[in-house]
């Protein structure tokens, strides 16, 4: 959790006060932003994500690494894209050869994301821009009726789970698909990169991509792993998600301070997650036969 976010959840969660600091970052929410060459349309009713974004705080160690890796020609999937951050990034990246995957269940998000698309392929054009799909479901192990618990304050903290931050009231009934199921339809059979910020939900998603992260020789993984969220969702220790991924054929590095740091087993895993307490996360790395140095 950065200073900024434990701020905002931890200092200001008395209501009124949260109430009037949410109107304060609104009023400085822009309609756009640029992230390098992309540019991003934001929710003028988000004070966290479009308002981490208006301030330059947003993400600035994953966006640097998701820079660094994500290379022209790849084949992305952003599972909860939101307005768009990673997928306009993405876009710039991969080129016109490349493809493009976006999976937002969340309408008023996915209008925001919508318009980031449009921007960014009017900027790449004409050639430059690479196919890109925005899908309207959550992705998850299986395919029909869910059910999106929306946060109130927070556009980036839907969940597909009740909690005390996202009510039983309010909720939306949407379609969740696998991440197989979705790219067969697009005739895609294997992925490069796969992002994944699903508030505990990233274990069920990779569960309904393991036939294209099977057929992906060279995949990267980005994932926020953020253990309590995990065990909400799945009912399971955050340590089986990790495993999973080992049996995949990854190798799993937390992304701290800009760098990478191997994760060796069992025992790094356990420490890990000691440390995430409660609303605390990291981000990991999975890197499947790649080297570092690629990283570069």
């Amino acid at each position: 959790m950065t200073l900024a976010e434990f701020i905002y959840t931890v200092v200001l969660k008395p209501r009124p006060l949260k109430k009037a600091v949410n109107w304060l970052i609104l009023s400085l929410v822009r309609k756009t932003v640029d992230i390098g060459p992309a540019i991003v349309h934001l929710n003028p009713r988000d004070p966290v994500v479009s308002g981490a974004l208006s301030l330059r705080v947003f993400e600035r160690r994953e966006l640097a690494f998701f820079a660094r890796s994500c290379k022209k020609g790849m084949t992305v999937i952003d599972v909860g894209a939101n307005v768009g951050i990673y997928t306009a990034s993405a876009m710039h990246l991969v080129g016109g050869s490349g493809v493009v995957v976006a999976f937002e269940p969340h309408p008023e998000s996915r209008q925001y994301l919508l318009r980031t698309v449009d921007a960014n392929t009017k900027s790449l054009a004409p050639g430059g821009a690479p196919r890109v799909h925005v899908s309207d479901t959550a992705a998850a192990s299986s395919d029909g009726l869910a059910r999106l618990f929306v946060n109130p304050d927070n556009k980036g903290d839907n969940r597909l789970y009740a909690s005390e931050l996202t009510p039983e009231t309010g909720a939306l009934q949407i379609r969740k698909r696998t991440i197989d199921a979705s790219l067969q339809d697009l005739g895609i059979s294997s992925a490069d990169y796969l992002k994944l910020d699903i508030q505990g939900y990233e274990f069920d998603a990779v569960l309904g991509a393991r036939r294209t992260i099977e057929n992906s020789e060279r995949m990267i993984i980005l994932s926020e792993f953020w253990p309590e969220g995990l065990r909400r969702a799945s009912g399971q220790h955050a340590s089986a998600y990790l495993q999973f991924l080992t049996t995949l054929g990854f190798k799993i590095y937390e992304l701290k301070s800009n760098q990478l740091r191997l994760l060796r087993g069992p025992s790094d895993f356990d420490l890990l997650i000691s440390r995430l307490k409660g609303r605390k996360y990291t981000n990991i790395v999975c890197l499947k036969a790649i080297s570092l140095e690629n990283m570069n």
